[in-house]
C-alpha cells in the first residue's frame, strides 16, 4: 500500500524548520508559485502582497516567535520567500488582496467541503478517527513530520506548506489535535489559526493547550481544535465569532466544519454538507470502539457526494490512547483498514 513521504527532523526551531523545507522543497515552490501567479492574474503585484502581509507578521513575531523562527528555516530549505510562505499560514494576510479573484471564484466552487472527526471513549482510552478532505490534487502535499525542538516532541499528519498541527497531531505528552477548518472567511487582524493549531502542541496537558488558544489574540481565522488525552475530551472552537471550550462528557463525539457551541449573531451559517456528515457520524459512534471499528467509521459512504469518505478525502488519522500510536492513510481509508500505516512520536 502507499505509504505517505516521512519527514524526521531535531534541532532549534530553524534547523527543524530547515529540514523540512529541503525534504518538501518541490511540492511548496509548488504552491507559492501557485499563489503568485493568481495574484499576479488579478493585479496584485509582490510588493503590495507583502505590505499586507506585514501587520500579522508584526503581531505574530510579537506573541509566538518561535514559530516565526522555525516558518522563517521552512522557507529558506525550501528556497521559496519568507513572506510567501508565510501568507500561505496566514489566511488574513492571503486573502484580502486576492478577493477579486475570490468574488470571481465563487459561482465556480465545488461544494463546501471539509473534515469530519469522531471519538468513541471506552473505560480505558479514547479512539478517535479524522478524515482530511481538501482538493484531490492537493494529495501529494501532505506527508508524516517526526519533529522534536525543545521539550516539544510530535508526530503529524502535515501538508508541505503549512507549520504541524493544521490537520492532525499528537505530541509527546499523548495530547492529540484533530482540526476541522470553520470556513469563517472574516479575517481580522489576528494571529493565524495556522500558528495556533502549531503552538497547541508545544503543552503536556489539555488545560494549558486551551489557555494557549483562550489568551492568544486576537485571532485570524476560525479552526475547531478537537483535544483528546487519556480519557478526556475537549473541544475548542476558536475563531473570529468567538470561543467556546466544550468538556466532551458523553462517550460518542463529532464535529464538521460548523461552530456548535460558540453562539454570536456574527458566526456564519452551516453548510448543509457539514451538517449531513456530523449527523451521519453521530449515528456510526457508539461507546468504546476498537481501532477496527472507527475504520468503518472514516471509510464510511453513505449520503454519496456528502459522505464522511469521498472524493475529497485525500487522508485518513487514527488515534487510540491506550496504546500511545497513531495510525495514518493516505488517500481514501477502506473498511478493513488496510491503507492504514502505524507511527509513533520520535
Amino acid at each position: 500500500m502507499d505509504r505517505m513521504p516521512v519527514v524526521s527532523a531535531a534541532g532549534p526551531p530553524y534547523a527543524v524548520g530547515r529540514a523540512i523545507g529541503r525534504h518538501r522543497q518541490h511540492r511548496i515552490a509548488a504552491r507559492v508559485e501557485a499563489m503568485r501567479e493568481r495574484r499576479h492574474s488579478v493585479g496584485i503585484d509582490d510588493a503590495t502582497a507583502y505590505r499586507s502581509a506585514q501587520p500579522y507578521l508584526t503581531l505574530t513575531q510579537g506573541l509566538l516567535p518561535d514559530l516565526v523562527v522555525e516558518l522563517a528555516g521552512i522557507a529558506d530549505g525550501a528556497g521559496v520567500p519568507f513572506l510567501e510562505l508565510f501568507r500561505l499560514n496566514c489566511p488574513g494576510a492571503r486573502l484580502p488582496a486576492e478577493s477579486p479573484w475570490l468574488r470571481r471564484r465563487q459561482a465556480q466552487r465545488t461544494p463546501g467541503g471539509g473534515c469530519t472527526s469522531m471519538v468513541s471513549r471506552g473505560p480505558d482510552g479514547v479512539v478517535l478517527g479524522h478524515t482530511e478532505d481538501f482538493a484531490p490534487e492537493w494529495r501529494d502535499d501532505l506527508y508524516v513530520l517526526r519533529m522534536q525542538t525543545g521539550q516539544t516532541r510530535l508526530c503529524a499528519l502535515n501538508y508541505a506548506q503549512t507549520l504541524a498541527g493544521c490537520a492532525a497531531a499528537v505530541n509527546g505528552a499523548g495530547l492529540v489535535q484533530v482540526i476541522d477548518s470553520l470556513h469563517d472567511r472574516r479575517h481580522p487582524l489576528g494571529i493565524s489559526a495556522h500558528f495556533l493549531a502549531r503552538g497547541v502542541l508545544a503543552y503536556d496537558d489539555i488545560d494549558g493547550a486551551v489557555d494557549f488558544l483562550r489568551y492568544t489574540r486576537p485571532r485570524d481565522g476560525g479552526f475547531n481544535h478537537l483535544l483528546i488525552q487519556g480519557t478526556r475530551i475537549v473541544n475548542v472552537e476558536a475563531g473570529p465569532a468567538g470561543f467556546a471550550v466544550d468538556e466532551v462528557d458523553a462517550d460518542t463525539y463529532a464535529h464538521t466544519n460548523h461552530y456548535l457551541n460558540v453562539r454570536s449573531q456574527a458566526r456564519p451559517e452551516p453548510a448543509a454538507n457539514s451538517l449531513t456528515r456530523r449527523s451521519r457520524a453521530l449515528t456510526l459512534l457508539r461507546p468504546a470502539m476498537t481501532e477496527h471499528d472507527m475504520y468503518g467509521a472514516l471509510a464510511d459512504r453513505d449520503g454519496y457526494p456528502d459522505s464522511i469518505c469521498r472524493d475529497r478525502t485525500i487522508g485518513a488519522f487514527l488515534a487510540d490512547t491506550r496504546h500511545g500510536v497513531v495510525r495514518i492513510a493516505w488517500g481514501q481509508p477502506v473498511p478493513d483498514g488496510a491503507t492504514f500505516h502505524r507511527y509513533h512520536v520520535p
